[in-house]
């Protein structure tokens, strides 16, 4: 009887029962993470190793494949992670950056001892870097399109800003 069941049973077709807007976001969200490989220079093999993945899940990550866990979607997310790089270029800039260990991987956020100083976002924004305002910290969350450039940017303005008046 299992037999008659399991060969009645058609395959689940999930990715043609996802709605198109969810298909094309993680279609772009995998063209993201390939385009912030490619611009940060490393290879497929290194990347998959450092998320815990085959190349072959990351070529589908890369494909935008709806098949794939978010858990590998996090991975590659983390290893391609600026957050890092943000907390060592702003420590000793006026501001208290916590400590890796108690933070989330993809999110930075900055205490300022007296608290946010007056004006001080609006200025960033003059600058083109743009940070959220969370209960006297500054919420920064760098995105998969964001390159090192676009982080000594910031680590240069922010110190910069810092410097007249902290």
């Amino acid at each position: 009887m299992l037999g008659t069941i399991k060969a009645t049973m058609r395959p689940i077709r999930f990715l043609h029962a996802l709605a198109l807007p969810a298909r094309r976001a993680l279609g772009k969200l995998g063209s993201d993470l390939k385009n912030a490989r490619l611009r940060r220079r490393l290879s497929t093999t290194l990347v998959a190793e450092r998320a815990f993945l085959n190349r072959k899940t990351l070529r589908k990550i890369e494909m935008g494949n709806a098949g794939v866990s978010m858990g590998a979607y996090a991975s590659v997310l983390f290893v391609l992670g600026m957050t890092d790089r943000l907390a060592d270029g702003l420590r000793n800039s006026g501001a208290l950056v916590a400590d890796a260990r108690v933070r989330a991987p993809h999110i930075l956020s900055l205490k300022f001892p007296k608290g946010i100083p007056e004006g001080f976002v609006e200025r960033l924004a003059a600058e083109q870097v743009y940070v959220a305002p969370r209960l006297g910290r500054i919420r920064i969350s760098p995105h998969v399109y964001n390159d090192e450039a676009d982080v000594d940017h910031f680590i240069e303005v922010f110190r910069k800003l810092a410097g007249c008046g902290l």
